[in-house]
């Protein structure tokens, strides 16, 4: 009977190990044997990483701002062009200001997209000034660097 009992445990204890329970860590805050999903602090569920790492822990990543690389006269306009840092952005976000106004919202424009084409920025005694950011779901990035032009006669 004790052999029966034995036998019966030992298959209960392969079992369990094979599903993910016991010891080895099946998450928790973010561990466990293959990053498991858990629960990170504040209650926010953690990505787990396939590596083993243990994932995010419900951290959000931080979106780096693109780089505003050129502002080019073209055709009596200006046409913007960025480099996306964030590889995921859903959204590019642009402002502009005129002279020595203030940034208004100019442009947006989809994440994979990098460059806008300002067909309002006409009058060439005008220096017009740009700048960009990344948009993913409600979190934005900081603004980028600022470059400003203004258009051919």
């Amino acid at each position: 009977m004790k052999y029966r009992i034995g036998l019966l445990f030992g298959a209960f204890l392969a079992i369990g190990a094979a599903s993910g329970c016991g010891d080895s860590g099946s998450g928790g805050s973010g561990g466990g044997d293959e990053g498991g999903g858990g629960v990170a602090e504040g209650g926010q569920p953690s990505t787990g990483g396939s590596d083993g790492t243990g994932g995010t822990g419900g951290a959000a990543e931080t979106l780096s701002a693109p780089t505003l690389d050129e502002v080019m006269p073209m055709h009596g306009a200006l046409h913007l062009y960025w480099t996306n840092i964030t590889a995921d952005c859903d959204a590019v976000e642009g402002e502009r200001k005129e002279g020595d106004g203030t940034f208004a919202n100019f442009f947006s424009v989809p994440g994979t997209v990098d460059n806008e084409a300002d067909d309002a920025a006409t009058d060439p005694a005008v220096t017009y000034t740009y700048r960009v950011r990344c948009m993913r779901g409600s979190d934005f990035s900081e603004y980028s660097n600022e470059v400003s032009a203004s258009p051919e006669p």
